[in-house]
């Protein structure tokens, strides 16, 4: 990787780290459901496309759909936790990371 390359990514980390840090003041706790997964890409790691339901308290159920990194706790029906931002649905998923 390139040095421009990799400044970019490590933009792209820090911006992350403080969304997730601002979900971590404002957000509600939720859960999402894993409703439906597609191989999005197939490298080193496999990477599916994602389409979750999100509910939680004081929030109108709601959809994503993110790429996310593959593995065994990745398939329809689980059911992972979520931070939400009420006022404009942004999430995070503290237990896994999303894949751009």
């Amino acid at each position: 990787m390139g040095v421009p390359a990799g400044a970019a990514l490590w933009r792209l980390v820090g911006r992350d780290r403080a969304a997730t840090r601002r979900l971590e003041v404002v957000g509600v706790r939720a859960t999402a459901e894993i409703r439906a997964l597609t191989l999005a890409a197939s490298d080193e790691t496999d990477t599916c496309e994602v389409v979750m339901r999100i509910s939680g308290p004081g929030l109108a159920p709601f959809e994503v759909r993110q790429n996310r990194a593959g593995g065994a706790d990745m398939r329809v029906g689980a059911r992972p936790r979520a931070l939400v931002d009420p006022s404009d649905r942004s999430c995070a998923f503290p237990d896994r990371p999303t894949v751009r």
